[in-house]
């Protein structure tokens, strides 16, 4: 990559990011105010749940709650399903972050969070997971476009893409069968060679959702289904 370049690429990752930061100030309502009102006017302590980067971001947050008088702890979703449940008490409030909103980690514990009577907030970006339809309270992260190069700009490589989990299949489906079968012969990972993520078809989506529902396939291949996040792109991606 030349200065120029590199140096542009730099400049729109700032801009993509910035032009974030300003879209949450329009999604402020109702709920980040109940958020704001649960939070301070709790006698306990905030437990802050998250996995992966996602708690990273959680431990940070627990950290500056903490630094600024309000006594906060980071719980490992993983951890509190092995012995550390009795972290979180019937006064506490969870603070849960998960993008997805389906951590299987974190929905794990719901029951037992509700169970207890304990008021749950999640940071998430999507509104109507399934962690999200347990919570108390919903705060809106989603984020329109993740800050990374765009890949068609020079040498046309893969760098990312947008995808979003929204269906595990139940029978995933193999190479030998994709080879196979006439409506995805024409797929990439058939004429190519193996891609993490490709694009699709809205034929070949919908038909690789009918084999995952139940016709035979490889179960030692596990494909988990996804979309573009983009809503301005029609064609969906499938991750092998």
């Amino acid at each position: 990559m030349t200065k120029k370049a590199l140096l542009a690429a730099a400049a729109e990752v700032l801009e993509v990011e910035a032009a974030a930061v300003r879209a949450l100030a329009g999604r402020l309502d109702d709920e980040f105010v109940k958020a704001v009102d649960l939070i301070y006017r709790n006698k306990s302590r905030i437990i802050v749940l998250g996995m992966g980067k996602s708690g990273l971001v959680g431990r940070k947050i627990a950290a500056t709650l903490a630094s600024c008088g309000t006594p906060a702890m980071f719980v490992h979703p993983a951890e509190a399903g092995h012995g550390d449940l009795g972290m979180i008490l019937p006064h506490d409030v969870v603070l849960a972050v998960s993008y997805s909103g389906e951590t299987r980690e974190i929905l794990d514990l719901l029951d037992f969070i509700k169970r207890i009577g304990v008021k749950l907030i999640v940071l998430t970006g999507h509104r109507h997971s399934r962690i999200a339809r347990f919570s108390d309270i919903i705060l809106d992260a989603r984020v329109e476009r993740e800050a990374y190069r765009d890949p068609t700009a020079d040498e046309g490589d893969w760098c990312c893409v947008d995808v979003v989990p929204i269906k595990a299949l139940k029978q995933p489906l193999g190479l030998q069968a994709t080879k196979a079968d006439r409506i995805l012969k024409s797929m990439p990972l058939v004429k190519q060679s193996r891609l993490s993520v490709m694009p699709l078809t809205r034929e070949q989506f919908d038909h690789v959702l009918r084999l995952g529902a139940g016709s035979a396939a490889n179960p030692r291949c596990q494909i988990p289904a996804c979309s573009r996040s983009d809503a301005s792109v029609a064609s969906r991606a499938i991750i092998s």
